[in-house]
């Protein structure tokens, strides 16, 4: 963790950590469904692996009281009935 003028690092803190997994899960799904031609098979991996990635974001944003907007929010709910 980089310390500046006695505040962290944006670029390291837990939230940055977090929404770079959300984007780098994003990508995965994104890769695999281009790859695939389709949202089935191996992309069920990649698609929990996405879930993940969002409730874990979410959950550190209300933890500390931030506002979820509302695409995330919506996106969350989304992948959560798609994951079932």
């Amino acid at each position: 963790m980089t310390i500046t003028n006695g505040r962290r690092s944006a670029a390291t803190s837990p939230l940055a950590l977090l929404l770079r997994d959300v984007v780098a899960a994003r990508a995965v799904v994104a890769e695999e469904r281009h790859a695939s031609g389709s949202t089935s098979g191996s992309s069920s991996d990649a698609r929990a692996g996405l879930l993940s990635a969002l409730e874990a974001y979410t959950a550190a944003l209300t933890t500390q009281r931030l506002p979820v907007p509302y695409a995330l929010r919506d996106e969350l709910r989304i992948r959560r009935r798609v994951c079932r």
